[in-house]
C-alpha cells in the first residue's frame, strides 16, 4: 500500500501532493479525538465495574477539572466526553474524506487530460507500436482503478491507520500487557493474511489488466467492419472471441473481488479467536477481577480496532489490485514525455509561402524492416504543383508523412526555407491543408467538421461556406433542412463516400492554407465531381503549393512535376507527358489507371483487364 501511495504521488503535481500531505496532518488530529474517546472510555468502564476503589480515583481526577461528588455524576461526565469525542471525530472524518476524495477525482481528470493530449501529439512511430485498445484501457480503466477505486480507499485507510496508532498508544499506557498482546496478535494476523494472498492477487490483477486491453481491441475491430461481416456472415467468430475475452476477464476479476471481501470474514474469525486466547491467558495469569478488566479492555480495544484494521487490510488488497494500472500510467507518462518533439517558442503561426526540401533522406519502420526510402532528394518551391506516384509499397505515403512533418528522417534532412523542420514544425503544419484518403468525420454538425477542432464561437461561417463552395459541395449542404448544422453521424455514416471526401477537402481549405496536400483525395468521387474538384484545384495553382499522391494518374496532367518512386528512390522526375514518354512503368500504371472506373483501384482494374473480375 505504501508503494502504491508513493507511485501515485509521483504523477501528481506539487499542489496536489501538498493537499494530500495536509490530509495526513488533519487525519492525525482526528485520530487524537479517537484517542480521547478511548482514553475516556477506559476509566468509564472501570468506574462501572468497581465503584469502591477505581471510582474514588476517577472522581478525584475529575475534580481537578469539574466538580463531581458521586460515581453517577462522574460516569455521566465521562459518557458525555466519550459521546462528544466520537461524534466530532465521525463528523470530522466524513468532511475530511469528502475533501480528499474530491481532490483525488480532480487529479484523475487532470492526468487524463495530460495523457490524452500526449497520445494525440505523440509521434506517429508511437502509434505504430501501440494498439488503440491499450490507450483506451489506460485512459479509462487504469485511471478509474487508480483514482476512483483505489486512492479513496487508501486515503480512508491512512486515516484508519492513525486511529489504530492512537488506540494502541492509549491501551499501551493503561495496560501494557493487554496492549502488547492485542497489538502483537493482530499484527501477526495482518502479516499472515498479506503473505497468504499477496502473490495470488498480483497475478490476478496483472491478468485482469491485460485482458481489459484485449477486450477493447476485440470490440473495436469488428465494429469498424460491420458491413464486411454482414456480407460474409462471420459475426459469430468475433462474438465468440469477445465472449472468451469476457470470460477470461471475469475469471480474473472474480478472484480480485474474492480477495477484497476476504479481510472482513478473516478478521471476524480472528477477533473471536483472539478474545478466547486473551481470556485464557489473563485468567491463567491474573486474579479474576483484574482478568475481567483486562478482557474488557481487550474486547473494547478490539471492537475499535477491527473496523479500521479491516479497512487497512482491504486497502492493501485493493492497492495490489491497482499495481498494474498505476504502473501503466507512470510508464505512459514517462514514455510520452520523452517522445514529445520540442516546439518553437511563442505562439506558432502559419508560415508565408515557403519551400520544402529533402536532402538524401532515408527511412525504415524498424530494425527488422527493409528501408522504405533510400536517399530521397527533392525541392518543392512556393506555388509548385507536384505529384508523387509509384506502385504500391514504393514509399509514397512515407515520403508524404516526412513532408508533413509526421515522421522524422533517420538520415538526411528536411528543410523548410533552408531551416531544419524541427525548428518550425508547428508553423509549417499550420500552413498545410491536408486531405486524406479516409476522411475522419466526428458525430457533430457539418459546420463543426469543416472547422475541425475549433470552439463553436470561433468558427467563421463565411469561411465555412467558402470552403464548401471550393469543394463543390455547397449545393448539397444548402439543400439540407439544417444546412451546415446537419449532424453527419459517427464517422459520417449518413453521407456517401464522395460527400465525405468533399467535406474533407472543404476542411483542408477552411483555414486558407499555403500548402494543399492531397492524399488520394479524389479516390471516392464520381467522374463528374472529380472533374469539377480538379478544375477547382487547378484554379488554385500558383496561389497554393499543391502536393498530390494519387493512383488516378490521369488526374495529374496539370502538375508541374511528377516524382516517380521506384525501390524507395526517385526513379524519374518530369512533367506528366515526359514521364509517359520516357518511363515504361509509369506508362503501364497510366494504362491501368485509364482502364479503372472512377473510385476503382488500379488493383481492381488490373484484375478486370486480365479477365479475373
Amino acid at each position: 500500500m505504501i508503494r502504491f501511495v508513493r507511485r501515485t504521488m509521483s504523477v501528481l503535481d506539487r499542489p496536489a501532493r501538498i493537499r494530500f500531505a495536509a490530509f495526513a496532518v488533519f487525519s492525525l488530529l482526528v485520530a487524537m479525538l479517537e484517542a480521547l474517546g478511548i482514553a475516556t472510555l477506559i476509566p468509564l468502564s472501570r468506574l462501572l465495574l468497581d465503584e469502591d476503589d477505581s471510582g474514588t480515583s476517577v472522581i478525584r481526577q475529575l475534580n481537578r477539572v469539574i466538580n463531581v461528588s458521586t460515581p453517577g455524576q462522574a460516569a455521566a461526565v465521562l459518557a458525555v466526553v466519550v459521546l462528544v469525542a466520537f461524534t466530532v471525530k465521525a463528523v470530522a472524518s466524513i468532511v475530511l474524506l469528502r475533501w480528499a476524495f474530491g481532490n483525488a477525482l480532480r487529479q484523475e481528470a487532470r492526468i487524463a487530460r495530460r495523457l490524452f493530449a500526449s497520445y494525440l501529439t505523440a509521434p506517429a512511430t508511437y502509434h505504430f507500436e501501440h494498439n488503440s485498445g491499450e490507450i483506451q484501457r489506460t485512459l479509462n480503466d487504469s485511471l478509474i482503478v487508480v483514482f476512483r477505486r483505489t486512492l479513496p480507499v487508501v486515503l480512508a485507510a491512512a486515516a484508519d491507520a492513525f486511529n489504530l496508532l492512537a488506540i494502541a498508544v492509549v491501551i499501551l499506557i493503561n495496560d501494557p500487557g493487554v496492549a502488547l498482546l492485542a497489538i502483537g496478535y493482530f499484527a501477526l494476523v495482518a502479516i499472515a493474511y498479506q503473505r497468504g494472498i499477496g502473490g495470488r492477487q498480483k497475478v490476478a490483477a496483472r491478468r485482469a489488466h491485460e485482458e481489459m486491453a484485449i477486450q477493447y481491441q476485440h470490440v473495436q475491430e469488428p465494429m469498424q467492419a460491420t458491413k464486411d461481416l454482414a456480407i460474409l456472415h462471420r459475426e459469430g467468430y468475433f462474438v465468440e472471441r469477445f465472449y472468451q475475452t469476457k470470460l477470461a476477464l471475469a475469471g480474473a476479476q472474480r478472484q480480485l473481488l474474492f480477495y477484497q471481501l476476504l479481510p472482513r470474514q478473516f478478521l471476524d474469525f480472528a477477533f473471536l479467536f483472539g478474545a478466547a486466547l486473551t481470556a485464557g491467558v489473563l485468567f491463567a495469569t491474573r486474579p479474576v477481577d483484574q482478568a475481567l478488566v483486562g478482557v474488557g479492555l481487550f474486547l473494547m480495544a478490539s471492537f475499535r480496532l477491527v473496523g479500521p484494521l479491516n479497512r487497512v487490510m482491504s486497502a492493501a488488497t485493493v492497492s495490489r489490485t491497482a499495481a498494474p494500472a498505476i504502473a501503466q500510467v507512470i510508464h505512459d507518462i514517462a514514455t510520452l514525455d520523452g517522445l514529445q518533439a520540442p516546439r518553437e517558442d511563442g505562439d506558432a503561426s502559419p508560415l508565408e509561402p515557403c519551400s520544402i526540401e529533402l536532402q538524401d533522406v532515408h527511412y525504415r519502420y524498424g530494425p527488422d524492416y527493409p528501408a522504405v526510402l533510400k536517399g530521397i532528394t527533392l525541392t518543392i518551391e512556393p506555388g509548385d504543383d507536384v505529384a508523387i506516384v509509384g506502385a504500391t509499397g514504393e514509399g509514397k505515403t512515407t515520403l508524404l508523412d516526412l513532408l508533413l512533418g509526421i515522421l522524422q528522417p533517420q538520415a538526411g534532412a528536411v528543410l523548410v526555407d533552408g531551416r531544419p523542420m524541427a525548428s518550425c514544425r508547428t508553423s509549417w503544419q499550420l500552413s498545410i491543408g491536408y486531405v486524406s484518403q479516409q476522411v475522419v468525420l466526428i458525430d457533430e454538425s457539418i459546420r463543426a467538421n469543416i472547422a475541425f477542432g475549433l470552439h463553436p464561437d470561433e468558427i467563421d461561417d463565411d469561411q465555412v461556406w467558402e470552403a464548401l463552395r471550393l469543394a463543390q459541395i455547397d449545393g448539397f449542404v444548402s439543400g439540407l433542412q439544417d444546412g451546415v448544422n446537419t449532424t453527419v453521424g459517427e464517422f459520417g455514416v449518413r453521407l456517401s463516400g464522395g460527400q465525405r471526401q468533399r467535406l474533407g477537402l472543404a476542411r483542408a481549405l477552411y483555414h486558407r492554407p499555403a500548402v494543399l496536400v492531397l492524399d488520394e483525395a479524389t479516390s471516392s468521387l464520381d467522374a463528374e465531381t472529380e472533374s469539377r474538384v480538379i478544375e477547382t484545384i487547378a484554379q488554385l495553382r500558383g496561389a497554393l503549393t499543391i502536393i498530390t499522391v494519387s493512383h488516378r494518374l490521369s488526374t495529374l496532367k496539370h502538375c508541374d512535376r511528377v516524382y516517380f518512386l521506384r525501390n524507395g528512390r526517385i526513379g524519374s522526375v518530369g512533367s506528366f507527358e515526359h514521364l509517359r514518354a520516357t518511363e515504361p512503368e509509369f506508362a503501364r500504371l497510366l494504362i491501368l489507371a485509364e482502364l479503372s472506373a472512377p473510385g476503382e483501384s488500379m488493383q481492381a482494374a488490373n484484375l478486370r483487364s486480365s479477365g479475373l473480375a
